[in-house]
Formats: structure tokens, C-alpha cells, sequence
């Protein structure tokens, strides 16, 4: 209850206005971005992720999963360590105070963030896992990702491309 959030936002702002910033210099390039994926889009999330997981060092705490401080959002931030929700929540945070749309994904036992497609031109959204280190995540990568975290060996549907959730 005493605690005061003005930092925390503060820090959201100084990062988005850095991710902004790096945004603006970025220079898509198509013959490195994912197919079907936007080259701007991908130059903007690539940018936002070398800030935060690079230069600030954000990280997934596999160490110490359970400490109770990664899931607050303000420990998350001064000690640059959470879990996929929280480190989820500064990319989010980041992106739309620097204008990259982004959304919360609930994958089964872990959370991600995408970045949906702007045009109809790149029908691929971008799907990123912040607690990896900004990873960029192929379909082979999720189904590998939900194997580990599932014993469901149905939870993957072929025909629509994606896990039951």
C-alpha cells in the first residue's frame, strides 16, 4: 500500500522514449526479417528488444523462479529479472509508450507478447518471448515451448496452426 508507483512509471517512460528513439533509426530489412512477417514491424520489436534485454539487461529469472519479487513490477525493473508475465508487462509497456502496437498472449504455462500485422501484405504476426531474451518464435519454437511446459499431446491443433487454448 506505500508504495510509490511514480518511479516505476518514470522508468516506463525514460524506456519508451529510448525505445522510440531507436525505433526512429531503425532500418528494416526485409532479407532478415521472418517470412510473411512486416520488415518495419520486425525492425521496431528487434529495437525495443536489444534495449531492453541488451543494453539494460533485462532477464527471465530461471535461477529463482519462485522469488516472490518477479512478479512485482517494480522490483522487476530495479533488479532487471522477472518471470514471463512481468517481463511481458515492461515490453508491452515499452512498446506502446514508444507506438509499436503489441498484446499480451496467455500460451499455455508461460506468457508472450505479439506483435500483430499491419497489412494485409504480411499476414504473419511477430511473436516475441521476453523471457528469453526478446527471442522471436518460429512455430516449430512454440511447439517446443508448449511440449515442455504441457503434457498434452493434443494441445497443438495442425490444421489451425496454433495450441488449444
Amino acid at each position: 500500500p506505500s508504495l510509490e508507483a511514480e518511479p516505476s512509471l518514470r522508468m516506463l517512460d525514460r524506456l519508451g522514449a529510448a525505445a522510440a528513439a531507436r525505433m526512429a533509426a531503425s532500418v528494416p530489412d526485409p532479407l532478415n526479417t521472418p517470412a510473411g512477417v512486416d520488415p518495419t514491424t520486425f525492425a521496431h520489436a528487434s529495437a525495443i528488444s536489444s534495449l531492453l534485454f541488451t543494453e539494460e539487461g533485462f532477464t527471465g529469472n530461471d535461477a529463482d523462479y519462485d522469488d516472490p519479487r518477479n512478479s512485482c513490477l517494480n522490483a522487476v525493473l530495479d533488479r532487471r529479472t522477472g518471470m514471463p508475465l512481468t517481463l511481458s508487462i515492461v515490453f508491452l509497456e515499452v512498446a506502446r509508450r514508444a507506438g509499436l502496437r503489441a498484446d499480451g498472449v496467455n500460451f499455455p504455462g508461460h506468457f508472450l507478447v505479439v506483435c500483430p500485422s499491419v497489412s494485409a501484405r504480411y499476414p504473419h504476426a511477430l511473436l516475441i518471448d521476453p523471457h528469453h531474451g526478446g527471442t522471436v518464435l518460429t512455430e516449430s519454437m512454440c511447439r517446443d515451448l508448449l511440449d515442455d511446459t504441457t503434457d498434452d499431446d493434443d494441445a497443438w491443433d495442425p490444421e489451425i496452426g496454433r495450441a488449444h487454448v
